[in-house]
């Protein structure tokens, strides 16, 4: 079996929460061995809260040889929430005692670290808004000798290829009156659509791989092979501005210009209806 432990960017989603997907509940697909996904991740939990909170709960089902993903650092880093902030040196303990409950209890324990934001600078570079937590983690990994995925790095590096105008396209963002549940439109730069959350999966899955966690015959080879998917240009976007991208509506009705919606892949893709 593998856990998945974090916030809410690997959470399971709800067709109610359209468009919105977890890159843990699309690990699952990209598996063909008979293992099972228990995603134990949920939205607004740091390490300390979900240690005191939900953890030991974790650790009654984990049998000797299970695979935990560790994916915390989305939410601790929040410094001007006090409910939730964690310092580094406190997230780095915390972390350590997850590696040691998970090994005493025979568990594998991987450290994953949170993936980049939707965050460019005017010139197009992609943004580092995680501060020292990826390189913490990293830190506890190599002190403990556990694998450790540093879906932070990796990720800042897929979006620097995909690019500001086309990344749009992972993310749960949508303009007004394009998505039935988002009306207004919703801007979000943290949390995946299905398309983006699949490509995040792949990541994960063939990270566990390449540090022999998972046996090649346990994972769909040829779809972690494919190249990541290019989305389309959204049309009418600024890196300097994108939550104009709510108003086009509005312009276009006043006679302000073309309005050509970016799409969200809030469709159907991979993944197919579930």
């Amino acid at each position: 079996m593998i856990f998945v432990l974090g916030d809410s960017v690997p959470a399971p989603r709800t067709d109610e929460e359209a468009p919105m997907a977890g890159w843990g509940q699309k690990i699952q697909e990209l598996l063909v061995a008979p293992i099972e996904v228990a995603n134990y991740a949920r939205s607004a939990m740091t390490t300390r809260k979900y240690y005191t909170e939900r953890f030991a709960g974790m650790l009654n089902r984990m049998s000797p040889g299970d695979v935990v993903l560790i994916g915390f650092g989305g939410v601790d880093h929040m410094i001007h929430n006090g409910m939730r902030y964690v310092p580094v040196p406190e997230y780095k303990e915390l972390l350590a005692l997850y590696v040691d409950y998970i090994q005493s209890e025979g568990g594998i324990p991987v450290l994953v670290t949170p993936t980049a934001r939707y965050a460019f600078s005017p010139t197009g570079e992609v943004k580092d808004t995680r501060g020292d937590y990826p390189r913490a983690m990293a830190d506890v990994a190599m002190e403990r000798g556990v694998p450790l995925i540093d879906l932070t790095g990796i990720t800042m590096a897929l979006w620097a290829r995909i690019g500001p105008t086309r990344l749009r396209q992972y993310f749960c963002w949508v303009d007004a009156g394009e998505h039935p549940l988002h009306p207004d439109g919703n801007i979000d730069s943290s949390h995946f659509n299905h398309a983006g959350a699949y490509e995040v999966a792949r990541l994960v899955v063939a990270g566990l791989v390449e540090r022999s966690v998972l046996n090649r015959a346990d994972v769909d080879v040829a779809a972690l092979m494919e190249p990541e998917g290019l989305p389309p240009v959204s049309q009418e976007f600024t890196v300097q501005s994108p939550e104009s991208a709510l108003n086009y509506t509005e312009r276009a009705a006043r006679g302000w210009g073309p309005y050509r919606p970016a799409r969200c892949s809030s469709g159907p893709t991979r993944e197919t209806a579930r």
